[in-house]
């Protein structure tokens, strides 16, 4: 079972400066402990998108392998 969640991160940018952005790391769960299988940083500067493709993600079981395309289609 994977599990999604919300991570912050500070970037620094050439043209913007610093700035929070918004990410999400995929959890699995292997004899009772939560293991990292992968992290996608710096989705989004808005944290409440991140959060809803986050619960998304988690309500359909999106499978790790799939997550880029879906975050493709969610913020276009």
């Amino acid at each position: 079972m994977i599990i999604y969640e919300v991570f912050s991160a500070v970037f620094e940018d050439a043209e913007y400066g610093k700035y929070e952005s918004y990410g999400i790391l995929a959890k699995g769960v292997e004899e009772g402990r939560a293991v990292l299988v992968d992290s996608l940083s710096d989705i989004s500067t808005d944290e409440a998108l991140v959060r809803s493709l986050c619960s998304y993600c988690n309500e359909r079981k999106i499978p790790p392998f799939m997550i880029g395309g879906v975050i493709e289609d969610f913020i276009s």
